[in-house]
């Protein structure tokens, strides 16, 4: 997810994607994407209190999308994705994101009671 404060960005593209393990190997399942992957932004209203009880609400843009099944094993791995945002003068942004992820494996159990009352 992406906030727009300045409600100049039209969208974002997703030019480049790799999982990676520790071992060295990429994610074989990241080939199977469709390239350039486009996320259109969305107009959105955030409202906020201040002090003396006077409300702020700002216009923005919110950037947002998913990149499905592109993990395969559940082992340490990072991600990086690249792209750029576009602005609604056509001007580009480029941006890149890497960052590692390491499993945790939740070995607890909870009863039916304990799910129903997180619902």
């Amino acid at each position: 997810d992406y906030t727009d404060e300045t409600f100049t960005f039209s969208d974002a593209e997703v030019t480049k994607v790799v999982v990676s393990y520790e071992d060295g190997t990429n994610d074989p399942r990241v080939a199977a994407l469709k390239s350039p992957l486009r996320l259109a932004a969305r107009p959105h209203q955030s409202i906020n209190s201040v002090s003396g009880g006077r409300i702020v609400k700002t216009d923005q843009r919110v950037i947002s999308g998913k990149i499905p099944d592109v993990i395969s094993f559940d082992r340490p791995v990072t991600i990086l994705i690249e792209g750029h945002f576009q602005k609604d003068d056509g001007a580009k942004i480029p941006f890149a994101i890497k960052r590692k992820y390491d499993v945790v494996k939740n070995t607890g159990t909870k009863s039916w009671f304990d799910v129903m009352e997180d619902c």
